[in-house]
């Protein structure tokens, strides 16, 4: 069977169409893997980030907690009040952000997602349950002397937790 010049050149050039596709079937899935890599470098980075603000916020509450020249509760509670006034919104987001990048780090391992769902439910409790602002002032002062142990015992948990997620490479 002897083939035609029409037919070699069709041949020739389903073969090219062919490479052609397995070529660029192949860079596709290149560029897509690097997409992947690249945003879940961006996730563990902005995770990362937010861990250590969530940090600063608990250093900064703790200190104001733990001021020696408050030994009247109205000066904290004035001090705690302007603090969580200024910054509420902030730590709220950053709870919102962190959560919601915490799904698209999909490298990250169970346990270590656990561990840094942990830091975000434990800095909630700051913002809802150790200060609470939407609650009337007294009772506000009430609850902030019945937390200041947890708030210790809650910020040595968070640099823990906090410094394992740090090491986590992606």
């Amino acid at each position: 069977m002897e083939l035609t010049t029409g037919e070699i050149v069709s041949l020739f050039l389903g073969i090219i169409g062919i490479a052609i596709a397995i070529g660029l079937s192949s860079y596709l899935y290149y560029l897509d893997k690097k997409r992947r890599r690249d945003e879940e470098q961006y996730y563990s980075e902005i995770i990362k980030e937010n861990i250590s603000r969530i940090s600063e916020y608990y250093n900064k509450i703790e200190e104001i907690s733990n001021n020696d020249r408050f030994d009247v509760p109205n000066e904290i509670s004035k001090d705690l009040n302007d603090y969580y006034t200024r910054k509420q919104a902030e730590m709220k987001d950053l709870i919102s952000y962190t959560n919601l990048y915490l799904t698209q780090w999909k490298s990250l391992k169970v346990k270590d997602k656990k561990i840094a769902q942990n830091i975000l439910k434990k800095f909630s409790w700051i913002i809802y349950d150790y200060y609470p602002m939407h609650l009337p002032q007294e009772t506000r002062n009430r609850k902030w002397a019945d937390n200041k142990v947890t708030l210790s015992k809650f910020k040595e948990e968070l640099m823990d937790e906090s410094n394992i997620i740090r090491k986590i490479e992606v």
